[in-house]
């Protein structure tokens, strides 16, 4: 019998400055006739001048409480259980809420993470914290993101402390992921990609001294 082994990530991955300004084609090559924005109050303020004119007014808006929690992940689940699609804006745990909600309704999700903090947009892997908050919980979601969709600009103008913060999780992923890819396990090409994928990635955080500067330019 075969071993299977599925690999999930977005369909679609775009980092290029103005790819906000794309979004109605991208809802359209998705065929989404009922979209729901989700972000929070913050973002909401943030977000228009890097989007096309009005539309955060076009589709309706659903305000995230803050945290990745159960309570919250069942309101949202009920609240947009008439969406056949989720445009979520937002940071980490955002982005870990929208994916249970998306992987529980089957609908498209469309994530636009708005801070280099960490790895959510894209993993299928979503963390859930207790009201006081204490992770509580680790969900593997069953479908990938539809599509993630980055604007530079955006990211380069969070506050510092997402930077650092970006940098550091960086770091914690290089000792998380290479205690798994054992020289063992080096006669995999792929793993063997991988692990040299992610002692470039370490080298290059270590040489930052100013997170505002990062491989030259100027953030």
């Amino acid at each position: 019998m075969f071993k299977r082994t599925i690999r999930l990530s977005p369909g679609i991955y775009v980092n290029e400055p103005g790819a906000l300004k794309n979004l109605p084609e991208l809802i359209n090559e998705f065929a989404l006739e009922k979209p729901v924005i989700l972000t929070d109050q913050i973002v909401l303020k943030i977000i228009p001048q890097y989007l096309p004119a009005d539309f955060e007014t076009r589709y309706p808006v659903e305000i995230f409480n803050g945290s990745c929690e159960f309570a919250e992940i069942d309101r949202l689940t009920e609240q947009l259980r008439p969406y056949d699609g989720i445009i979520a804006f937002g940071g980490g745990q955002l982005m870990d809420t929208a994916k249970v909600v998306s992987d529980r309704l089957n609908n498209v999700l469309i994530n636009v993470q708005t801070v280099p903090s960490n790895c959510a947009a894209f993993t299928t892997k979503s963390i859930v914290y207790s009201p006081t908050h204490e992770m509580i919980a680790s969900i593997r979601e069953k479908k990938p993101v539809d599509a993630v969709i980055l604007e530079p600009e955006l990211l380069k103008n969070a506050p510092l402390e997402y930077l650092r913060s970006g940098i550091g999780d960086t770091l914690a992923k290089y000792y998380e992921i290479r205690r798994r890819l054992t020289d063992d396990k080096m006669h995999s090409l792929s793993l063997s990609l991988a692990r040299d994928l992610i002692e470039r990635c370490r080298e290059e955080m270590l040489k930052v001294n100013d997170p505002r500067t990062l491989n030259g330019l100027d953030l």
